[in-house]
C-alpha cells in the first residue's frame, strides 16, 4: 500500500511494483503490412483458416518431337511414335499425297496414326518450304546454307509464331520424309519457334 501522500497505484498494478502484469494478447506485427503465406496452405499453419488456392506457374515448358519416314519400315515408324508418347503427328510435307510415300501418305497416314496409335493428324503447309525452295535444293542439289537462309526468311515472313497454334505443336511430332533431322526442315521449323516461344523442348525419333 502507498503512503499518505503518496501518489495513488495505477488500477491493475502491483503496489510494490515487482509483480508482472498478466501478458496481454497483441495483433502480430507484419513486416510491411503484410503477411507471407504459401499457396495452398492455410494461413495460421493450422487448418482452421480458409486453405489459400494454389497458385500455378504461368508458364510450363513445351516439348515437340520430329520424325521422318525415309528408311522405316511401318513398324519402326509407329512404334517410335508410340514410344513418344505424342497427341498427334504433323504433317510438314509441300507434297504429302506421293505415291512413293507408302504407309505415309496423306489420307492412309491419318487413318492408321488413328487406328494403331489413337492419336491426330494435322497437314500445316504453312510450315513447308515452297515449290521454288524445295526444287533448287532437292532435285538442283543445291546448297544446304542457301536453303537454311531462305526457308528461314519463308517462316519468318509467314510468322508461323503467331499464325500456329502452341497447343498443336505442343507435344505434338513434325513429320517430314528425311530419315536425319540435320538436313531437313522439319529441324528448323523446330528451332525456330524454340528460339520465338522459349520453353520448347526438341526431340528427334
Amino acid at each position: 500500500m502507498g503512503g499518505m501522500g503518496d501518489p495513488p497505484v495505477p488500477v491493475g498494478d502491483s503496489p510494490t511494483g515487482t509483480s508482472k502484469a498478466a501478458p496481454r494478447n497483441r495483433p502480430p506485427s507484419f513486416v510491411g503490412g503484410a503477411l507471407s503465406i504459401p499457396s495452398g496452405e492455410s494461413p495460421d499453419g493450422t487448418g482452421q483458416w480458409p486453405v489459400l488456392p494454389r497458385i500455378e506457374s504461368q508458364t510450363r515448358s513445351m516439348r515437340i518431337c520430329t520424325i521422318g519416314f525415309t528408311h522405316k519400315n511401318a513398324e519402326d515408324f509407329f512404334t517410335r511414335l508410340k514410344k513418344s508418347g505424342v497427341k498427334r503427328v504433323v504433317d510438314v510435307r509441300l507434297n504429302n499425297v506421293s505415291q512413293l510415300a507408302g504407309f505415309s501418305k496423306r489420307d492412309d497416314l491419318k487413318y492408321f496414326l488413328n487406328a494403331i496409335l489413337g492419336i491426330d493428324y494435322v497437314h500445316l503447309p504453312i510450315l513447308a518450304p515452297t515449290q521454288d525452295i524445295f526444287d533448287e535444293f532437292k532435285k538442283k542439289k543445291g546448297d544446304w546454307n542457301v536453303f537454311e537462309q531462305k526457308f528461314v526468311r519463308l517462316i519468318k515472313d509467314r510468322r508461323i509464331e503467331k499464325e500456329v497454334p502452341r497447343e498443336v505443336i505442343d507435344e505434338g511430332c513434325l513429320l517430314c520424309s528425311e530419315d536425319k533431322p540435320h538436313y531437313c526442315h522439319r529441324r528448323l521449323v523446330a528451332e525456330y519457334l524454340r528460339e520465338k516461344w522459349g520453353g520448347l523442348r526438341i526431340e528427334h525419333l
